[in-house]
């Protein structure tokens, strides 16, 4: 949140209407992102004009949504600025460099859920429990694996 109130520093022209965190909620898929569901009704209520987020992979790890939602956005007026990647969709280039590094963003995410995927089955066979050890419908006795 510091990182965001700097912006707002660096931005004096910038009001800060809200503030749409999905935590530990997957960008894979927009529709399973209530935060994220909220802040495109906002958008069409046209409560703002301007969508800050710090890269493009934590605004949406889907390329065709992040596409499509800052296509739509950009229908009604509403621009998304992504600092670290310095997009500006309503800039020329924007939706190309978007589109660039939104696929990079979705394979990094298929990346990631393939390591951690493979982890997983490498703990299952060797019996080590995997994560924090709070596992639904399970006593654990004891301190090994």
């Amino acid at each position: 949140m510091q990182w965001y109130n700097d912006q707002l520093k660096y931005h004096p022209n910038w009001t800060l209407g809200n503030r749409y965190i999905d935590e530990g909620i997957t960008g894979t898929q927009a529709k399973k992102r209530p935060a994220f569901l909220q802040m495109l009704e906002d958008a069409r209520q046209r409560k703002f004009d301007l969508i800050v987020t710090r890269e493009v992979c934590r605004f949406a790890r889907n390329t065709v949504d992040t596409l499509t939602t800052t296509r739509a956005l950009k229908n009604i007026g509403v621009e998304v600025y992504f600092v670290e990647d310095n997009i500006w969709t309503m800039d020329g280039d924007g939706e190309l460099r978007l589109a660039i590094m939104a696929t990079l963003a979705q394979e990094e995410s298929c990346k990631v859920s393939e390591r951690v995927k493979a982890g997983q089955h490498v703990s299952r066979e060797k019996g080590i429990l995997y994560g924090n050890g709070n596992i639904l419908g399970y006593d654990r006795i004891g301190d090994g694996p």
